[in-house]
């Protein structure tokens, strides 16, 4: 699939600041676009918090705002998120409402046409995932148009209510493949990954299931993979990553999570996908889960009632319902958009692409060798 990159140089009418450390969109002309049926959410900072906003592209520092969504209002704190797009003129936030202490939601920028994020994140949920709460917005802030925005509630200890663990471990992972093994002396076996929770700096489980990945030897790595990985839940994770063929995996997008001191993965920042890619992931811990046959065996189960078997486990149409509803909502949009070069044509036929990538994906794995193989036909 083709992904267009947002505008170098934006017209006067869309932009609210330059700043050295890159552009901004935002801040539209006209501030009543329309937006069809969006949920609105404004938020409201005055000029020495929008300073402090600004700033937070470079500076880990949060703005305190106050917001508004559907007739509840709060006050907050907001910076900017993300790696290298905090360069992308149109910016994604970390909001967190001192109502909800500890809660925070990540305002995604999204892409175009904004839909398949929602779509992958909809599958996690479908497979039994406790996927994050996904909702599309229309954004403005002091009463100027931002874009269409995905609010998604980022990862939290309600994690160990769903496992029934008080002592679950998360981590957000940004993990550069085996580099780290090298050097353990200086730089720490998670790379730059962060513990959520709880916070004690402890690493220790996280490092543990990076190094026997990386060192173990096969059978070592199988006998330590049944004791240590949450089996099942992790082969939910992998069907749905590789029914979708998720290219932004290597590295980042994805937590891991703990419970009973096993380990599971889960999803974060989607919108890279639909991709006719391989079987196993595309980074250390996915590729390794696969040498071992009672994963394997896990994965065959999730993947053939998921996608490739009939049956009310099949969620093929669930998915096609989703996409259609994301359409007919999201299409009112398309031209009151702030930062991307798009029209309802282009956004028309990229969903068709997503529609037809729904259809022909299941018959593409079942007339694919390695696939074929993989599951025994």
């Amino acid at each position: 699939m083709r992904y267009k990159t947002a505008v170098s140089v934006l017209s006067l009418s869309y932009l609210f600041l330059l700043i050295s450390c890159g552009e901004w969109a935002g801040f539209n002309a006209d501030t009543s676009p329309y937006t069809g049926d969006l949920d609105r959410m404004d938020l409201y900072l005055n000029d020495d918090e929008l300073g402090v906003l600004y700033d937070s592209v470079v500076v880990d520092r949060a703005a305190v705002c106050s917001y508004e969504v559907d007739g509840y209002s709060a006050k907050g704190e907001i910076q900017i998120r993300g790696l290298s797009s905090r360069m992308d003129p149109k910016k994604s936030f970390t909001l967190e409402g001192t109502l909800s202490e500890g809660i925070k939601d990540a305002l995604d920028a999204g892409g175009d046409p904004w839909i398949e994020y929602s779509l992958v994140m909809k599958a996690y949920e479908l497979a039994g995932l406790p996927a994050a709460d996904f909702r599309p917005l229309a954004l403005f802030l002091n009463e100027n148009y931002l874009g269409y925005y995905n609010m998604v509630r980022i990862y939290n200890d309600t994690l160990n209510d769903y496992y029934g663990d008080n002592n679950g471990e998360l981590f957000k992972i940004t993990f550069f493949g085996t580099d780290f093994i090298d050097s353990v002396d200086t730089v720490p076996i998670h790379g730059d990954s962060e513990k959520k929770f709880p916070d004690d700096n402890d690493f220790s489980l996280l490092d543990e299931f990076i190094a026997a990945a990386a060192n173990l030897s096969n059978d070592e790595w199988i006998d330590w993979a049944e004791d240590h990985v949450d089996m099942e839940e992790t082969a939910k994770y992998m069907a749905v990553r590789d029914f979708f063929g998720l290219i932004d995996t290597v590295r980042v997008n994805f937590y891991v999570y703990f419970h009973d001191e096993k380990a599971l993965i889960l999803p974060w920042d989607s919108d890279r996908g639909y991709s006719y890619d391989e079987i196993g992931g595309n980074n250390l811990l996915t590729f390794r889960m696969m040498d071992s046959p009672a994963f394997r065996e896990h994965y065959r189960t999730q993947f053939n009632k998921l996608f490739l078997e009939a049956g009310d486990d099949n969620i093929l149409d669930e998915l096609e319902d989703h996409l259609d509803q994301m359409i007919d909502l999201l299409r009112p949009a398309v031209n009151s958009e702030t930062a991307y070069f798009m029209d309802l044509g282009d956004f028309d036929e990229e969903a068709e692409e997503i529609r037809t990538f729904l259809t022909d994906r299941p018959d593409n794995i079942l007339d694919d060798l390695g696939w074929r193989g993989f599951f025994g036909l």
